[in-house]
């Protein structure tokens, strides 16, 4: 099975670990894939808010570490959609 694709918006929640429902899906992901599946978009989104904030280029590292970004998306794959929200 290929990896899922994750929106901007789910990979933060993951990054923000508050939601335990987010993070047991998210653990469950890493168990299945071994890293999140990421467009160039949503890393973009990340840097353009981790300079925003003033935080150091090693917290992108620290991200990109756990991806595999995804430069461009198949069509099945961009067809399937899921979320690691309930």
């Amino acid at each position: 099975m290929k990896s899922i694709l994750l929106d901007t918006d789910i990979f933060l929640e993951i990054l923000k670990g508050q939601n335990s429902v987010v993070q047991a899906n998210a653990q469950h992901y890493l168990k299945q894939f071994n890293r999140y599946a990421v467009s160039v978009i949503t890393v973009a989104e990340i840097a353009r808010g981790i300079y925003r904030q003033e935080r150091a280029l090693v917290t992108l590292d620290n991200i990109l570490s756990s991806v595999e970004v995804i430069v461009q998306i198949p069509n099945q794959q961009a067809l399937q959609v899921r979320f690691l929200r309930n």
